[in-house]
């Protein structure tokens, strides 16, 4: 049983001409992690109406890790983008990891009132 928990704060979000630049602080903090075991967790910028969910950040154990690097060093790294994972993060137990989360998007109007959550899939 795998045992992790996020904590996340937003820095900036802001439009710039024709970009929306969103900055987030996440905090990892793994008691336990199997090490075929992995998460994946989800920034979804929402406004009530209107959703989107951003690249995924995957939180994987020590065997899930390693694996998934050999998978990218076979098949090359555009199968970051097939799976929109923004990030692999390796995770052994009793361990937190930081991790700063950086992305420009074409800029919608809806994204003005909008507000971020990150959620564990």
């Amino acid at each position: 049983m795998s045992m992790c928990k996020i904590q996340y704060s937003l820095v900036e979000m802001k439009r710039q001409d024709e970009q929306f630049y969103i900055s987030l602080n996440m905090h990892f903090i793994c008691r336990k992690i199997d090490t075929n075991r992995s998460h994946l967790f989800a920034p979804v910028l929402s406004d009530g109406d209107r959703q989107l969910e951003l690249p995924l950040v995957l939180l994987a154990g020590k065997g899930r890790y390693w694996a998934f690097k050999r998978a990218l060093w076979g098949l090359n790294r555009n199968i970051l983008r097939t799976y929109r994972i923004m990030k692999l993060l390796k995770a052994v137990d009793e361990s937190v990891i930081d991790y700063s989360y950086n992305l420009s998007l074409h800029y919608e109007e809806w994204m003005d009132r909008a507000k971020i959550t990150v959620v564990c899939q």
